[in-house]
Parts: structure tokens; sequence; C-alpha cells
């Protein structure tokens, strides 16, 4: 049973990912200067395992198959490894300070420290300076001349309008599982993992012990994302292209 299923450590490629999983759009949104805030239990830890150590438990696995019992496998990282939200969005803005995203007009946005607010204090600040002046805008826009309400502003509105949709989507989505601080113990995994002779061991990597998790955000996940799902420079927006990324989750 994996847990959030990211882009690959080592296998086909470090970085390798097919599509934008789970909270990724929340981190593009935050590397684009869209999201300044998420809704989550500061401190809480965040459930990721690399595609390729997935692969090689199941392979492991099917080794151990067995008609008389059903065996369970985490691949899991929260209980031997754990990579807090606090400290995964530190190495996000980082990385994003090292390596920014810039917008059409080559301008870097303005990445303050993401902050980790209450449900309710979330909400309020999204009205107050997003909600509430997009409303009042396209308002007074619809209510100007023809000469004076051009359609340049009027397409800007509706992205900036569809953008929060989008980011608010994946914010009410997702922030239920981000006030819980579940771990799940891999000690089957492991103890399997460690059964192996070391050359398996190198071939089928499975030890979640082994993931650096700031080498894996800033030198490996977050590059790799922009290689294979942004693909940046075709003009594809992943929080406004419904059909630019693939976005799944895991269970």
């Amino acid at each position: 049973r994996p847990s959030i299923i990211e882009s690959s450590l080592e296998d086909p490629e470090p970085g390798w990912i097919s599509g934008l999983k789970v909270g990724d759009p929340l981190v593009i949104a935050y590397g684009k200067g869209v999201l300044p805030d998420f809704p989550a239990r500061p401190g809480s830890a965040l459930d990721m395992i690399p595609v390729d150590l997935v692969v090689n438990a199941v392979v492991g696995a099917a080794t151990q198959a067995s008609s008389a019992e059903v065996r369970v496998y985490h691949v899991a990282t929260s209980g031997e490894n754990p990579l807090l939200n606090s400290t995964m969005f530190s190495y996000v803005r980082e990385y994003f300070l090292e390596h920014p995203m810039c917008n059409k007009n080559g301008k870097v946005p303005e990445l303050k420290p993401l902050t980790l607010p209450s449900r309710r204090r979330f909400s309020t600040k999204i009205f107050v300076k997003y909600r509430f002046p997009l409303a009042v805008g396209q308002w007074l826009v619809a209510r100007l001349p023809g000469r004076l309400a051009s359609s340049r502003v009027k397409r800007r509105l509706s992205a900036q309008k569809k953008r929060l949709e989008r980011v608010l989507y994946y914010t009410n989505l997702f922030s239920p599982y981000t006030f819980l601080d579940c771990r799940f113990e891999t000690k089957s995994l492991l103890a399997f993992f460690e059964s192996l002779p070391a050359q398996e061991k190198r071939a089928f990597n499975m030890d979640v012990r082994s993931i650096r998790w700031e080498t894996y955000y800033k030198e490996i996940h977050l590059p790799g994302l922009r290689k294979h799902v942004l693909k940046e420079g075709n003009g594809a927006d992943p929080l406004l292209d419904d059909e630019s990324v693939e976005v799944e989750s895991s269970s």
C-alpha cells in the first residue's frame, strides 16, 4: 500500500514523473506567487514516496505471494522518515527563490514565507484579498462603456477568476488531509528489504530511510516537475489549462 506517489528518486531517471500528483498544483501555485497561504496543521507529516521505490516494493512483494495469508506492505515514509509540511514548504521556497518561475513578461513573483493558517482564517483572507476585489472589478467592468472596458482587461479578470477557482478547488480537496498527522509503519517492508542479498538491495531499493528530503525536493522533484510536466516554454499553465496536466491522487 503506497502513500502519495511522487517523482522517482533514481529510476528511470531522478525526477521522472508523468503528471501533477496531489499537492503539486499547490506547490506550483506558490512558485507562481499565486498561493501565499495554505490551510494546514503546522508540523504535520506529509507522507510521500518516490515512484521507483513503490515499483521496487511491488516487484519484491510479488515474490512473497502466498495463498495461505495476505501480506500487507506499507510503502510510506511518515513512520521512519517523516517530512513535516513546514519543512517541505521551506525547501519549496528556497528552491523557487534560487530558480524562479517567471511569468510571460519575465517578471519574477514575490515569494513570501508560506503560512499554514486554520481553514477559517484562510477563507477570510482569500475573500478579503482576492475574491471580493475580483468581484468588484468584474462588476465595474461589466458596467463601463464598451470603449473603456477593454477586452484585455476582461481577459485578465477572467483568467484571474479561473486561476483563483482552481486554487480554491485544490485547497478544498486536500485541506482535510493536511490537518491530520498520521504515521504509517513500514516495519514489514524494511524487514523484507533487509532480508535481501546485497546485490538485490542495490537493484531494488525500497529503503525509505535513504531519502534525503532537502536533496529530493530541491534537486530532484521540483526540477522534474518543471521538466516532465510543466514543459516550461510551451505556453501551458497548469492552473488554467485543464488539459495541460493530469492531477492524480493515491490511496
